[in-house]
């Protein structure tokens, strides 16, 4: 997209801005709003415990949105009448009109632990809402003087269309621990619309014929900034270790969901990596071996009786040919190694 290529072309000459603003215009703090949001795997969202509220040049704003363009605690409000958003604004900006009966009502209703980028034409309606918004305690709010003036002098890049985009909270890998075998385990996954047209599920599938399944809203519509939670569950049969991959299909992007289950430890599985950086997925007549940083382990495959079957570098190995019978796979990768037990 024009923005994106743009604000990459322009980056490194305006990156250092964002080490030094004002705050109310007598404070200066050095701060990036690249945030770290650990551990949230297993959360339905994390919220941020950070409380910042400054005034930000468009310089600043532009390399705030681009510090954040993947983040989904990031929103960019456009503050003026639609008749000024339609024809020219930045992308994905929400517009919620400053002069609207309903306004402060409608920032009432949004999520007041997100970090929010607001701009008007000249920076006067920002600063009015960027007060309300202190007012009602959101934590994290910019406001960005000059406004789209002060943007356009500056040559940043405008769009005149609107669209939804699909960022999620957590890590893409979900775990099911110590789930027994005829019981039903869940995990939550919140995903979030960090654009400006409605967001809606299209499909979620990879999970037939598994003992994974999905619930989620066929009929959502997710207005921009807004969030939306739903579940997965396991559900083993038996003592073995599982594995699936969903993919979550939307009108604002896809993406794959790692699932993997492991019930009751037993002698059917057994799991060196405490780390969580080696994980093994069982599909298409093979087993994927998948690491925190993507590249190749050293596999090594042997029979149950300590024959070896196999040993290289590699991401994948076919089950295909193996004959019937219990197999020990073992995948490293650095300091890290990944154990499991399988039945042909």
């Amino acid at each position: 997209m024009t923005y994106t290529n743009s604000l990459s072309s322009s980056s490194n000459s305006n990156f250092n801005y964002m080490n030094n603003f004002l705050i109310r215009n007598t404070v200066i703090v050095t701060v990036f709003l690249s945030f770290a949001f650990e551990s949230l795997a297993q959360t339905c969202y994390e919220q941020l415990t950070d409380t910042i509220r400054a005034t930000i040049t468009s310089v600043q704003a532009h390399d705030t949105i681009l510090q954040n363009q993947d983040n989904p605690h990031f929103v960019i409000l456009d503050v003026r009448t639609p008749s000024e958003y339609n024809p020219s604004h930045i992308e994905k900006a929400i517009n919620y009109d400053y002069y609207s009966s309903s306004f402060t009502a409608t920032i009432n209703s949004l999520d007041k632990n997100k970090i929010y980028l607001l701009y008007c034409g000249s920076g006067t309606r920002s600063t009015l809402a960027f007060n309300i918004m202190t007012a009602n305690h959101f934590r994290n709010v910019y406001n960005m003087s000059g406004g789209l003036s002060s943007w356009n002098a500056n040559l940043f890049p405008v769009v005149t269309y609107t669209e939804p985009q699909f960022t999620y909270f957590g890590d893409s890998i979900r775990t099911f621990n110590n789930t027994p075998a005829g019981t039903t385990d869940s995990t939550c996954f919140t995903l979030t619309n960090s654009a400006n047209s409605q967001l809606s599920i299209t499909e979620i599938t990879g999970l037939d014929g598994t003992v994974f399944d999905v619930e989620f809203d066929t009929q959502l519509l997710l207005d921009g900034s807004f969030n939306y939670t739903f579940y997965f569950y396991y559900s083993p049969d038996d003592n073995l270790s599982d594995s699936a991959i969903a993919t979550i299909t939307t009108n604002g992007g896809s993406h794959l969901v790692y699932l993997y289950g492991y019930p009751e430890l037993s002698s059917s599985f057994t799991a060196e990596n405490t780390s969580g950086d080696i994980h093994f997925l069982s599909i298409n007549q093979g087993i994927y071996v998948k690491t925190k940083d993507n590249t190749e382990s050293f596999i090594e495959l042997y029979k149950i009786n300590g024959s070896v079957v196999l040993s290289k570098q590699c991401s994948f190995i076919s089950t295909e040919e193996l004959a019937s019978g219990m197999y020990i796979l073992r995948a490293t990768s650095g300091s890290q190694t990944g154990v499991m037990k399988f039945v042909r």
